[in-house]
């Protein structure tokens, strides 16, 4: 009952009217050398990071899983338990 009260008090309480915004002319904001500096920094973070990103692409033993593979299938025919 009481929950009940409470929920018809705050469906029927008065709400403040919002204050009317500060209005800001759009010419005179700029984001300034802060907003260079950030951009020039995440561009060099990207960059940096793509060339890592090459690096460790290029080192990548694409063949490995192929000999692994192969390794396997003939260790079968030949009856070697060991594989590399």
């Amino acid at each position: 009952m009481i929950v009940l009260h409470q929920l018809i008090e705050l469906a029927t309480a008065v709400t403040p009217t919002p204050e009317p915004e500060v209005v800001v002319d759009k010419n005179k904001v700029q984001p300034g050398w802060l907003g260079l500096g950030i951009l020039v920094a995440m561009i060099i973070a990207v960059v940096f990071l793509g060339r890592s990103l090459i690096a460790r692409l290029k080192n990548i033993d694409v063949d490995r899983h192929a000999r692994e593979q192969a390794a396997k299938r003939e260790a079968s025919e030949t009856g070697n338990s060991e594989v590399i």
